[in-house]
């Protein structure tokens, strides 16, 4: 980091959320304090009472770097009471800089011009409430390292597709990040903060799309947003349904529910495409629900069942 004078005020705050990510946190925790930038930086660091080493490698880091690394200690996990909105709630009075970036205790940074490229776009675009980039994705379980999905999006691609936005390679104006906690005050029950942030800001002000890599996405192969259990998956869908629909309704008075539905529905077939399995019932609960059912739909999941049925009659005529 470029030195900088200890009384100048904080202008990014580094939100990093962490829970027994002993094996990848060093690397993470490289990543903060080798930004170079011409300005000051802080790095909350919020362990949720992890039961590996993470706390005492954070503590380390703590003691090396005290400018830069907070730490932010629980001694009960948070977010199986409140969720994760409830720890961004939780960490709102720890956020000292004009712009937040967030990277969680398994991801971590490669670009050492990160922020100072990001900021340096924001200072001078103040019609832009959010910049983000590119990254690379890691599958722990394979070992393969692929380019990331990030994109160039809008409020209704990111509402009514996908997400192309990666949490770790974000850097935002904290103005919105207050005004969505106190506006939208996230319920416990969404099984993510990000994405519902980046509704909100999206719907607010411009984004920007930096096509450079800044870092790593890593994906493990149960965590928060994946997982090999297909009921975790259809929850999944499930909350983001929630999020888009409220989202809709508070934003733009549901004028997108029925193409929100419709995307919901996809994401079903592709989880049953995926993994083989029958989800007749719950893609057909969830048309009716959104008030989608028709030929075409019903058709497809009956094609969809009967080829998983088919599948189960295969593998038992081969016992």
């Amino acid at each position: 980091m470029m030195p900088s004078n200890q009384t100048d005020p904080v202008l990014v705050t580094i939100i990093c959320l962490v829970y027994n990510h002993e094996p990848y946190l060093r690397q993470c925790l490289d990543g903060f304090v080798m930004q170079k930038t011409d300005f000051k930086i802080e790095a909350i660091v919020h362990d949720d009472c992890s039961t590996d080493n993470s706390r005492a490698i954070i503590q380390e880091y703590a003691e090396k770097y005290p400018s830069i690394i907070i730490p932010v200690y629980e001694s009960e996990n948070q977010y199986s009471k409140i969720g994760f909105s409830g720890i961004n709630k939780l960490l709102e009075p720890y956020v000292h800089g004009k712009y937040i970036a967030f990277c969680e205790g398994d991801d971590y940074w490669t670009d050492s011009l990160k922020l100072q490229k990001q900021v340096n776009y924001l200072e001078i675009h103040p019609e832009c409430g959010m910049v983000y980039t590119q990254a690379y994705q890691f599958e722990e379980n394979t070992g393969k390292r692929s380019l990331g999905w990030a994109r160039q999006t809008n409020f209704e691609k990111l509402l009514i597709g996908l997400n192309t936005i990666i949490t770790l390679t974000t850097c935002l104006r904290s103005e919105f990040f207050f005004k969505f906690q106190k506006e939208i005050n996230p319920p416990k029950t969404w099984l993510m903060a990000d994405y519902p942030l980046w509704l909100y800001i999206a719907y607010h002000t411009d984004i920007y799309f930096m096509n450079r890599i800044t870092g790593e996405y890593r994906i493990l192969e149960n965590s928060a947003s994946h997982s090999t259990d297909i009921r975790k998956q259809i929850n999944f869908i499930e909350s983001s349904l929630s999020i888009r629909l409220f989202l809709d309704k508070s934003l733009c008075g549901s004028s997108h529910k029925k193409q929100v539905y419709q995307d919901a529905v996809k994401n079903c077939f592709d989880i049953s495409k995926s993994n083989n399995a029958n989800l007749f019932g719950e893609i057909f609960k969830l048309s009716k629900r959104g008030k989608i059912v028709s030929v075409r739909n019903i058709l497809k999941m009956i094609t969809y069942s009967n080829r998983w049925g088919r599948q189960i009659i295969r593998k038992r005529l081969s016992l």
